[in-house]
């Protein structure tokens, strides 16, 4: 499915009815430019904690995070 990592409302649906949940995301490699220091930080740090949120209340109980 496609969605935003940073939509809680994309999350909920992409988590419903699965068992587990693995979080590999990262935003743009470009830090030098403010757009790609803020997607990396959006994703990082916001979808991270909405997807976690989300797991919490799908009762998944060992949610995975890895990061590059």
């Amino acid at each position: 499915m496609q969605g935003d990592a940073c939509e809680y409302a994309d999350l909920a649906e992409a988590i419903a009815g699965i068992d587990s949940l693995v979080y590999m995301a990262m935003g743009s490699l470009d830090w030098a430019e403010i757009r790609g220091a803020v997607s990396a930080f959006d994703l990082n740090f916001k979808g991270l904690h909405l997807a976690l949120r989300e797991a919490h209340e799908a009762a998944l109980t060992q949610p995975v995070y890895t990061s590059p």
